[in-house]
């Protein structure tokens, strides 16, 4: 039975999606051809392997073939890293939109005055560039 599930999130830098995970308390193992795993479910071919503190709950980033974006791999279904990076790693997601934000505007020589998380779970992310 298998429980495979792909982020939702275009996620087009890799090395920011790995920042994000970090800040949100995950363990990042970058390589070429990584393999994740779960109970249910092998992906092979990952760029990365985001996994839990205590090494419990674990995804993996695989590149779309033929694309220059990647995608998350997991399993929802029993996987602790959901606690930490959202269903669906929604989470992990937000993050790395924020994330892009702040390097996007620290590159146009912006400074970050506030940030806010919202009732609904949005980051408002005020600059002043």
């Amino acid at each position: 039975m298998s429980h495979l599930t792909k982020s939702k999130v275009d996620i087009r830098d890799l090395n920011i999606l790995l920042s994000a995970a970090k800040k949100l308390g995950l363990k990042v193992q970058k390589g070429d051809n990584l393999t994740y795993r779960s109970h249910y479910v092998t992906s092979s071919g990952c760029s990365a392997i985001l996994t839990t503190q205590d090494g419990r709950g674990q995804a993996g980033v695989k590149k779309v073939a033929g694309q220059d974006t990647y995608e998350m791999v997991l399993d929802n279904y029993n996987n602790p890293l959901i606690k930490v990076a959202g269903r669906d790693c929604a989470l992990l997601g937000r993050e790395y939109t924020a994330e892009m934000v702040r390097q996007q505007s620290m590159l146009m020589g912006g400074v970050i005055s506030n940030e806010e998380i919202l009732q609904d779970g949005s980051i408002v992310i005020t600059t002043s560039i």
